[in-house]
Parts: C-alpha cells; structure tokens; sequence
C-alpha cells in the first residue's frame, strides 16, 4: 500500500515538473525569439531604410519635376 502512495507521489511530482518545464521551455523560447528578433531589428531596418530612402528620394525628385 505504502509503495502504491509512493509510486502515486512520485508520479504527480514527474507529472507537476515536467508540465512546469514544458511551461518554463514555452517561456525560455518565445524570450529567445523576441531577443533573436529585437537583434534582427537593425538589420532589417538597416536592409530597408535604403529602400525607403531611395522611394522618398523619388517622390521627393518626382514631385519636383513634375
């Protein structure tokens, strides 16, 4: 009987841990993909500020011209 509890116990401690750690990896992951984004950040805006710099300087030049 007493092996039973115990087996019990043990079981909801795995069962309470590992649902934790799946909750604490959900976490862990989505920080690690914002701070993977906000570290893309300056190269994508590095990568299309020039392109949008170029397409003001033609609407800029366009509107002058015509």
């Amino acid at each position: 009987m007493e092996l039973l509890i115990g087996l019990f116990i043990l079981y909801v401690i795995l069962k309470v841990f590992f649902s934790v750690s799946s909750f604490v990896f959900k976490i862990i992951f989505s920080l690690i993909g914002v701070v993977l984004f906000f570290m893309a950040l300056p190269i994508l805006i590095g990568l299309f500020f020039p392109v949008l710099f170029v397409i003001f300087i033609v609407i800029v030049l366009g509107k002058a011209i015509f």
